[in-house]
């Protein structure tokens, strides 16, 4: 089969493919073999990158990924009480 022949993945998942962790480890293995230029992984790990199968990655920022309603309003509420506290905020009993 030729590198053309294989079609172009996008990978959308919160793991990069990595050498660290369970999902990243499953990941580059499915792929080991593809062509890395027919695929691209966006994602939300900080692990280090393996480029080994993907070269093109991009990383999601928090700014980036929105929580679902009714998370969302929990999530509002975190950063405006983070911001008007000067830091994280610490939850007390």
């Amino acid at each position: 089969m030729m590198p053309q022949d294989f079609p172009r993945v996008l990978v959308l998942t919160s793991n990069n493919f990595n050498q660290v962790n369970g999902g990243g480890i499953t990941l580059t293995n499915l792929f080991r073999g593809w062509p890395a230029d027919r695929i691209a992984n966006l994602h939300e790990d900080n692990a280090l990158e393996d480029e080994s199968v993907c070269h093109n990655f991009y990383r999601l920022s928090q700014e980036e990924i929105r929580l679902a309603w009714p998370f969302s309003l929990a999530q509002s509420w975190w950063r405006t009480l983070s911001r008007t506290s000067g830091g994280t905020p610490r939850l007390e009993d």
